[in-house]
């Protein structure tokens, strides 16, 4: 797998962190998951 872009890895620090993200980051984050290979399934076990 390659590097994640600065604002993927960010959004997912945030989550960690039990931080509220936007609905932006949450369809930015879905989207880049799926175009990366995971499935849905896979995205909504996170």
């Amino acid at each position: 797998m390659t590097a994640q872009p600065p604002c993927i890895t960010h959004i997912i620090d945030s989550l960690r962190n039990g931080e509220e993200i936007s609905n932006a980051a949450k369809v930015l984050l879905t989207t880049y998951e799926l175009a990366n290979g995971k499935t849905l399934f896979d995205i909504a076990k996170r």
